[in-house]
């Protein structure tokens, strides 16, 4: 971490970030279990802000919510500065910059979604603040716009490409040189291993559904093909062996979320 990203975001608000997303994460995973069984159509969605939802309907779920927000922001803050005040200038190095700044975009939105459902103790699907920030209303508006497909089509092969980033992370277990391991035994590791492998490699999957759902929209120019995670979890059930990918992929996220909560003292900041 270097010292004006530690100055502006301390550390231990960072790994608190961390923690939190780690909670979204065992919820959706949850949430897509249920979408597994077949008992998910009338829930919640099987995405951040059907986590935020369920959530907020626990005991002390208000307050839960909005220490969730908190801390989502304050990640979202560590990974802006951390992209805005690096100053490595070879080429991997700026595309990881480039990925942490998109990323905090996209968790403060997820901490102002947070802060709203905390401040009116429900997540309200009818609201014009949801709408406008659904991939098929993102689709719209973009394939309104000159050259609009072609940009839905950049966010698909965008996407695709994230996924394809945390695939590679996870089946070559990069994701073990972000955290520190020193005092771990064998069995420790082992167990860690196993939960990063199998949450990379779902987030992957949810994230490939996801791009290429987009790059289909930008082909037949329907919006509507477009989908976030709950949808794209849904359309797993459609796909050659999809429920069993479902299932996999619904466990799989439940491990990203559990890998995240007992690593957030162990993240390198740096």
């Amino acid at each position: 971490m270097s010292s004006w990203t530690s100055t502006l975001v301390p550390e231990r608000v960072t790994r608190a970030g961390w923690l939190a997303k780690g909670l979204l994460f065992v919820i959706i995973g949850l949430l897509a279990l249920q979408v597994a069984r077949g008992s998910g159509a009338g829930g919640e969605d099987a995405d951040q802000r059907g986590a935020l939802a369920n959530l907020v309907q626990q005991p002390f779920g208000r307050v839960l919510v909005l220490v969730v927000s908190i801390g989502l922001g304050l990640f979202a803050l560590w990974q802006i500065a951390s992209a805005l005040l690096s100053d490595e200038v070879d080429v991997l190095d700026v595309l990881k910059r480039v990925g942490s700044f998109g990323l905090g975009l996209a968790y403060g939105l997820l901490a102002v979604t947070a802060f709203r459902i905390a401040v009116k103790g429900r997540a309200d699907r009818s609201a014009g603040d949801e709408s406008a920030s659904s991939p098929d209303e993102i689709s719209a508006r973009l394939l309104d716009w000159p050259l609009g497909p072609w940009l839905v089509a950049a966010v698909g092969i965008g996407t695709l490409a994230v996924a394809g980033y945390h695939l590679q992370k996870g089946l070559r277990r990069e994701f073990l040189d972000d955290i520190d391991t020193g005092d771990l035994d064998e069995r420790e590791r082992a167990g860690l291993t196993a939960l990063g492998l199998a949450g990379f490699t779902a987030r992957a999957i949810a994230l490939a559904v996801v791009g290429l759902l987009f790059v289909d929209a930008a082909i037949g120019r329907d919006p509507e093909k477009a989908a976030g995670l709950d949808d794209a979890l849904r359309s797993l059930r459609e796909a050659p062996w999809g429920a069993a990918l479902l299932w996999v992929t619904a466990i799989g996220l439940f491990c990203a979320g559990v890998y995240d909560m007992v690593t957030f003292r162990r993240q390198r900041l740096d």
